[in-house]
């Protein structure tokens, strides 16, 4: 069982499986990241579970929430206040900020041999404490590890810790851009 971290302007059809689209997301609680670690398959370097918890407490913007998922790690960066995209240029930067904060803890991994999959897309899901995570033929429980409700940020609290790439990102997923950070005079912006 999983839930939509973005708010959608509409319910996907029941009939519909599906998580919706990161285009119809219109709100945003927090920042997110699916920290997986070693289990034994796959050829992606992971850290073990333990290394993961000391790689949290190496980030200098502690995340407000810490869920067992059962195969790693989903951590949540909480908002002081409901994120509201109201227009394409809220979206594009929300969808921006997701992405940068990802390709950061990314690259922070990867100076440690680490190779973490990017899940910044506004459509994410992710596993609900307190249910069953089944995956690999194993049942591991879904849980809170961590609460830290007085741990809250700002969208723009997480700017100077940002990678030097610029990454601009639409609507349509379309068009997106990789550069260094001082080129951001010659970067345009689709729609």
């Amino acid at each position: 069982m999983y839930f939509s971290l973005g708010i959608q302007a509409d319910s996907p059809p029941a009939e519909v499986k599906s998580r919706g689209r990161a285009a119809d997301i219109v709100a945003l609680p927090a920042l997110w990241f699916d920290l997986d670690c070693q289990n034994g398959e796959g050829t992606r370097r992971l850290p073990t579970r333990q290394e993961a918890l000391d790689f949290l407490d190496f980030i200098p913007f502690p995340p407000s929430i810490v869920i067992d998922s059962g195969t790693g790690f989903h951590l949540y960066w909480v908002f002081r206040e409901l994120w509201n995209l109201e227009n394409q240029i809220e979206w594009e930067t929300a969808a921006q900020l997701s992405l940068e904060f990802q390709l950061t803890l990314q690259e922070w991994a990867g100076r440690r041999g680490w190779q973490f999959d990017i899940t910044a897309d506004l459509s994410r899901v992710l596993r609900i404490p307190g249910t069953i995570n089944t995956k690999n033929g194993e049942q591991r429980e879904v849980h809170i590890i961590k609460l830290r409700p007085e741990i809250l940020y700002n969208p723009s609290d997480f700017e100077g810790y940002l990678t030097d790439l610029i990454v601009k990102i639409n609507k349509s997923g379309a068009g997106s851009v990789i550069m260094p950070r001082e080129h951001l005079s010659c970067l345009l912006y689709t729609s």
